[in-house]
């Protein structure tokens, strides 16, 4: 599932820094990349893909998502929690999260630079938390924006803008 994420997430963002290990946390079954280019992920990614529950991804200077994540729903079944922080992300495509709509129970965007609600979270039915924090969020979207989020028990909106 990862795999094929990552074959999407390569051709669109660049880090700008040097680029460092990630580390497998097997007792986790976490992957962290931190300051790493996507090269370094997808090696990673693609001898662990099958035994990770979370992904952190953080200081890696990605600042547009333009395609989602996924392209095949078949193999999402594992990933729960997704951490994408700290990275100088201003805006994702709705369909980002495709493929993770009835698997996803944490996504982490805080420490970016959102100027708005990502629509590409909105139809996480299992999302039971959501951290936008740190970000330059100025209004929530009127109605009913949140009615298909019937699992979210924290949202973190703190210290925008």
């Amino acid at each position: 599932m990862i795999r094929t994420a990552l074959l999407v997430l390569l051709p669109l963002f660049t880090a700008t820094r040097a680029s460092k290990p990630c580390i497998l946390d097997d007792r986790l079954n976490s992957l962290r990349c931190h300051e790493t280019d996507f090269r370094t992920v997808r090696s990673a990614l693609a001898e662990v893909y099958r035994d990770i529950f979370s992904l952190r991804i953080d200081f890696c200077d990605i600042r547009v998502v333009t395609e989602p994540l996924l392209k095949d729903e078949a193999d999402t079944s594992d990933l729960r929690d997704i951490a994408l922080v700290n990275s100088g992300l201003e805006a994702m495509a709705e369909d980002t999260f495709v493929g993770f709509e009835v698997v996803l129970e944490r996504l982490d965007l805080s420490g970016n630079r959102l100027s708005h609600l990502p629509t590409a979270i909105l139809n996480l039915t299992r999302l039971a938390s959501l951290d936008l924090s740190n970000n330059r969020i100025k209004q929530l979207p009127h109605g009913s924006a949140f009615n298909n989020l019937n699992a979210l028990v924290s949202l973190n909106l703190g210290l925008n803008q």
